[in-house]
């Protein structure tokens, strides 16, 4: 403990969520380019498999990691990773958004990507174990509420429940 305040260590997967207007990140911009009626980039092959976790099971594990460091000192030093566990490569990705988004429009896979690691996830069973946390949402529906806070995406979806 620095200063005499608790703190942990977090890893996360790949962080998408509402908001995230970096166009060069794989959500956003397959989001933005389905929407405007162009093909999704994609620079890589396709196949490197990640883990994608939604931003607002991020904030409320954050949350609860800090509600559970204030009642146990002994935490404080530890490392946990938060994860939905759901290994998905790019490819698969943007269908799921492309199904979401009623597209069949095919991606532009580039393969321009270089120095990718093709396979990176996180495995939660820490946090699980010690913390009781798990995910509030499965990737559907992560990215479903993505969708509806991107401005501008589908105006019959932004008027959905969330």
């Amino acid at each position: 403990m620095t200063y005499g305040l608790p703190a942990a260590i977090t890893r996360c997967g790949n962080f998408y969520g509402g908001g995230d207007l970096n166009w060069s990140r794989l959500v956003p911009s397959t989001i933005r380019s389905l929407y405007e009626g162009r093909r999704p980039v994609i620079r890589s092959d396709g196949k490197s498999v990640r883990d994608y976790f939604y931003v607002e099971d991020g904030a409320a594990a954050y949350m609860l990691l800090a509600e559970r460091l204030s009642q146990d000192r002994a935490l404080a030093g530890e490392a946990f990773n938060f994860s939905n566990e759901l290994q998905i490569d790019v490819l698969d990705l943007v269908r799921k958004l492309q199904n979401l988004m009623n597209s069949s429009m095919d991606p532009d896979v580039r393969n321009e990507a270089t120095n990718e690691i093709k396979h990176q996830y996180l495995t939660a069973a820490k946090a699980r174990r010690v913390l009781g946390w798990s995910p509030l949402f499965n990737l559907e529906e992560g990215l479903t509420r993505t969708i509806r806070r991107v401005p501008g995406i589908f105006s019959e979806v932004n008027n959905g429940p969330c």
